[in-house]
């Protein structure tokens, strides 16, 4: 493994590299460091697949004991990369080696992410060296190659499944059923969810399952023998009662359905859409770890018709041939949703 490094991370390296005879692109990183909210980060990008990661937060003496390969091997598992493709890869990439970056292409292409960085320097994570949120939203960003536009992560992901041939992914995944609360018949949809998502990801997967617009407010409510334990609320909504509330970003999904399986969403305050959420089983996923529609069950109503009522009388306007009821539900996208369709927009929102 070749690790290719810029004039100041030398510098800060206390050391002078010379260029590489040889260079295997699919085996080289380029890295280097700058200063971003007067701390020191440190940017590694993979040569072909200009996938990144970002360390922030270094210490002068920290640049002498950097472990990449450990810093990397955390990164690809909170990719859930399989841990055995992992030290696999590590492993065959042999030694590090250090030599000076005399690519100017990827000079470019890192200069550019580097602009992208501080654009989003608000969202650095100052508890943590390795930042994995800002990490995936670097190789989220899409550019092009070759003439086409490409996302860097793709790019990487693809060039380890080439080479081992294997599984890339082991995650634990939650199988869960959403049901909407609707009284002549089923709505529901089946969904895997990643094992350590949060109910604010689960929020997130909802809105595009049942094709909703995310317009209105929203929370969770948990029950233990139909009483009314907490509430599972987001950080917009403000407490009104003495109920018991937990923020949606820091609850984890599974510990709750693990403890009380009853548990209803609701979406709209004024419609007030109840859905009823059901944990049918965990599951190994190896080829996916985003969250996936398995099963679509009748069709979910348009945004603000008007809950249940509204939606019966929008119902039997269409079938007497209401115009105005066509043109405004065709504006409102109300579509007959598909496995294929919903796991299109889930991959979208979730890369």
């Amino acid at each position: 493994m070749l690790l290719t490094y810029s004039n100041d991370m030398q510098k800060a390296m206390g050391i002078r590299a010379e260029a590489a005879e040889k260079v295997d692109k699919s085996n080289t990183w380029y890295a280097h460091t700058l200063k971003i909210n007067r701390r020191n980060c440190v940017v590694f990008m993979h040569t072909a697949s200009h996938f990144c990661m970002v360390l922030w937060g270094l210490k002068a003496a920290d640049y002498k004991k950097l472990d990449f390969k450990e810093h990397l091997a955390n990164l690809l598992r909170a990719y859930y990369v399989d841990s055995d493709v992992i030290c696999t890869y590590l492993y065959g990439c042999g030694d590090i080696a250090i030599a000076k970056n005399t690519d100017r292409s990827a000079t470019s292409q890192l200069n550019h992410m580097v602009k992208v960085l501080k654009y989003l320097q608000d969202a650095l994570d100052s508890s943590d060296l390795l930042q994995t949120a800002m990490s995936k939203k670097l190789n989220d960003r899409i550019f092009s190659m070759n003439g086409k536009y490409v996302y860097p992560r793709d790019l990487f992901f693809d060039q380890l499944k080439h080479t081992y041939q294997v599984p890339l992914y082991n995650a634990r995944m939650l199988h869960l059923k959403i049901t909407l609360d609707y009284p002549d018949y089923e709505i529901s949809r089946e969904i895997l969810l990643p094992y350590d998502y949060t109910f604010y990801g689960l929020h997130r997967a909802i809105q595009c399952c049942f094709n909703w617009q995310n317009y209105h407010l929203y929370d969770f409510s948990v029950y233990d023998n139909r009483e009314l334990l907490f509430r599972i609320v987001s950080e917009h909504e403000e407490e009104f009662d003495d109920m018991p509330v937990k923020r949606d970003i820091e609850c984890s999904v599974y510990e709750v359905l693990a403890k009380y399986p009853d548990v209803q969403y609701i979406y709209d305050m004024g419609d007030y859409w109840e859905h009823r959420i059901e944990l049918l089983e965990i599951v190994e996923e190896h080829e996916n770890v985003i969250p996936t529609c398995l099963k679509v069950t009748g069709k979910a109503p348009p945004e603000d018709c008007g809950g249940i009522g509204g939606y019966q009388e929008l119902l039997e306007q269409i079938a007497d041939g209401d115009q105005d009821a066509l043109v405004w539900v065709g504006s409102m996208k109300w579509d007959e949703q598909s496995v294929d369709g919903i796991n299109k927009e889930l991959k979208w929102r979730f890369r």
